[in-house]
């Protein structure tokens, strides 16, 4: 007898006996004693105390994973089971092995149901090279989609994204090790460019930490304070080169503080500076120390200063005189009563001087002197300047007149009424300031004028083109430096009192002076 069906031979007939047998199934429990589970009630039938049987269970595909080869094309799965289902069920899981690798999004179709997209765990739909051909993968649906089961990598990271040596995977590999270059210390960039006032560097690829010993570096010899001006920094390196009219230093003079230490005019020539102001003259052969000389008139305002073909010119009120050294003075006539002169300049062997009243000389000698029609009437003349062959007066009312001979005058229309205090000559231009303001006025020709903008400071008093510089100065302490006579930087910081005076030497170690009130002195140089 075996499993209660027993079979015997009595004579010549079988006779075959059939016994119900009852199966009990057992669970063990916490405490070792066990209870009956799932009876059976029939012979060759197991049934689960909720009435269902094995075959039942085989079927149920959320309770258990069925396991299954795809077929079909890369990208479209499909897969039979057995027991085939009759529809998609929430929770429903599968085991799949994949046949062809995936380039894309991907589906699979069990036993004819429809197909239904693969997603991974995120829910975003897997990517290629996600299902690989000869793995199994596990699956269930959502009530919408399978979902990958277990961990899946993601992402779009590749070894040059990565760290090297470090490992990671991404949507189509794992376990892939990292290629990006780990940069340690002070690396040199690739490039560098420069845009406004922003350097940019081109880092080499690779992983940079941040910390102090660690940078994206670029030299150059130029970056050195002596190529920085000085008073400015680059990039925290302060310049300190001392360019001529842009960093200023105040010289003693020894002269008395109030108004008879005041200077109003400097020069340069033959290695020798010479400033006067209010009965006082000063000589410097370095800009630095400077020494007092005696004028032969003490009592009255020397206003301008000039030197050329060897001789020292200095005019004022009711006075002009001449030297051969700048300290030994002589006394020289002129043509007019009571003058006040205000400029004198000397070009290619001419004299000219100029003053109240329209009052305009010449020579050529600098002790004999030719009075000459200016055009001016009874208006002042302020300044004289030559550029390109032309001579430029310029004055009270804002009148203007040139000359191409320093002897004949013709007058010009400035377009404006107020007074015209100082002008000069540089880069192919004219440039003439406006008493009491900050503007300026400009000319290439010394007869048709235009607006110059303004210097950025008020109340001017003098303006000089200076070895490649335009200089202007006002009351108040104004100072303004220009490369071009239109974009201006105030200087007035390094300046303490007034500037009446400037003057540049193309050949003396001091390249440039500036006088003004209360003795001072400012010297700029290299």
């Amino acid at each position: 007898m075996t499993n209660g069906i027993g079979k015997y031979k009595e004579g010549d007939r079988m006779a075959e006996i059939s016994q119900e047998v009852n199966i009990e199934i057992l669970e063990k429990l916490s405490d070792g004693t066990y209870k009956k589970k799932n009876p059976a009630t029939k012979a060759g039938v197991v049934k689960f105390e909720d009435g269902s049987t094995v075959e039942d269970h085989k079927s149920d595909y959320v309770l258990q994973v069925p396991y299954g080869v795809a077929t079909g094309s890369a990208n479209t799965y499909t897969i039979t089971l057995n027991p085939a289902p009759t529809s998609y069920k929430e929770g429903m899981a599968i085991a799949v092995k994949i046949n062809i690798t995936n380039t894309g999004a991907s589906t699979i179709n069990i036993n004819g149901l429809g197909a239904k997209s693969i997603r991974k765990a995120n829910g975003n739909n897997v990517s290629a090279g996600n299902l690989k051909a000869g793995s199994v993968y596990s699956m269930r649906y959502n009530g919408t989609n399978f979902i990958l089961q277990g961990s899946d990598s993601a992402g779009n990271a590749t070894p040059a994204d990565v760290l090297s040596g470090k490992t990671f995977s991404n949507d189509a590999y794992t376990d892939l090790i990292g290629t990006m270059p780990s940069r340690t210390g002070h690396v040199t960039a690739q490039g560098l460019s420069r845009s406004g006032t922003t350097l940019r560097f081109r880092p080499q690829p690779g992983y940079y930490d941040g910390t102090t010993g660690n940078s994206v570096q670029r030299s150059d010899v130029n970056f050195v304070a002596g190529n920085i001006l000085k008073g400015k920094s680059i990039f925290g390196l302060a310049g300190g080169l001392r360019v001529p009219g842009y960093f200023w230093e105040r010289r003693p003079t020894n002269l008395p503080s109030d108004l008879s230490g005041s200077l109003r005019d400097v020069a340069y020539g033959n290695g020798l500076w010479v400033a006067v102001g209010l009965g006082k003259a000063l000589t410097s052969s370095n800009g630095i120390a400077w020494t007092e000389r005696n004028l032969p008139v003490s009592d009255r305002w020397w206003n301008s200063v000039d030197y050329g073909n060897g001789l020292w010119v200095i005019a004022g009120q009711q006075a002009i005189a001449s030297s051969l050294n700048g300290v030994s003075w002589t006394l020289r006539s002129y043509p007019f009563s009571y003058p006040t002169f205000n400029a004198i300049k000397f070009v290619d062997g001419l004299w000219v001087v100029a003053g109240d009243i329209g009052e305009l000389m010449t020579s050529t000698n600098g002790t004999s002197w030719t009075a000459r029609n200016s055009g001016f009437g009874s208006s002042h003349i302020e300044d004289v300047a030559y550029g390109n062959g032309l001579w430029v007066a310029c004055g009270g009312d804002g009148k203007i007149s040139t000359s191409t001979n320093g002897t004949s005058w013709t007058a010009r229309n400035s377009g404006i009424s107020v007074s015209i205090n100082s002008i000069s000559f540089g880069q192919g231009k004219f440039i003439a300031t406006i008493r009491n303001s900050s503007t300026l006025i400009t000319s290439t020709d010394g007869v048709n004028w235009s607006s110059g903008g303004n210097c950025s400071i008020s109340n001017l008093v003098c303006i000089r083109y200076c070895n490649g510089l335009w200089i202007a100065s006002g009351t108040l302490r104004g100072l303004a430096i220009s490369p071009d006579g239109v974009h201006w930087t105030t200087k007035s910081s390094e300046i303490d009192e007034d500037v009446n005076g400037i003057s540049a030497a193309l050949d003396s170690h001091v390249s440039m002076v500036l006088v003004g009130d209360s003795g001072a002195v400012y010297t700029s140089s290299y």
